[in-house]
């Protein structure tokens, strides 16, 4: 998430943004704490959602802001109704949506989870005047208690941006083994870093 939009986020009412009054990034992630202390006593995993709308950017700059908050406002209202009462639905970003589930088999209910979600968006939008026809790609990480809260949201974020680019509507889940590359990288880098700075490496 840019800066920018974290900042539009700590501008809002605590804990909620103005539209469609959801969640917000801080209280998704203080939530997702809450379920993995739960998970613990249930035994269960939790499931994380990362949901990103494919081509809304399009959409808004064709039509204008009032069109795009309608058709965020009526993805709202459906992915609501699909994930109810289940799951709590979250807004992460301005066309980003966080979904928490509790107790997921990972199998069955994980699956039948995204089939809903893809149901949903298979319908177009009926707006005032128009209507808008629009898919969902989404990033999935599974945690126990082990995992953090703000780690758990940030493997789904991350698995994200692989579901973008293998294009719309698609859905990839999170692999323990990509955090793990992604830190020994950023280790890597950072004692090459080190080694340039000092003329070790000469």
């Amino acid at each position: 998430m840019s800066n920018a939009e974290q900042t539009s986020l700590s501008l809002g009412p605590p804990h909620e943004m103005m539209l469609a009054g959801l969640p917000n990034q801080a209280h998704f992630i203080e939530r997702v704490g809450q379920a993995l202390e739960r998970s613990i006593i249930a035994e269960s995993a939790i499931a994380v959602f990362y949901l990103s709308l494919d081509g809304f950017e399009i959409f808004n700059d064709e039509r204008n802001k009032e069109y795009g908050d309608e058709l965020l406002q009526a993805v709202v209202d459906r992915l609501r109704a699909t994930i109810a009462p289940d799951g709590l639905l979250a807004r992460l970003g301005v066309d980003e949506y966080g979904i928490l589930y509790e107790r997921v088999e990972i199998d069955v209910d994980v699956s039948r989870c995204v089939d809903g979600i893809r149901e949903a968006f298979k319908k177009p939008f009926v707006l005032v005047d128009c209507e808008a026809i629009i898919t969902a790609s989404i990033g999935i990480a599974l945690g126990r208690s082990s995992t953090s809260p703000a780690e758990l949201v940030g493997d789904a974020e991350n698995v994200l941006h692989a579901a973008k680019k293998a294009g719309r509507g698609a859905v990839k889940f999170y692999d323990a083994g990509s955090r793990q590359l992604a830190e020994n990288r950023f280790t890597l880098e950072s004692a090459l870093h080190q080694a340039l700075s000092k003329n070790e490496l000469f």
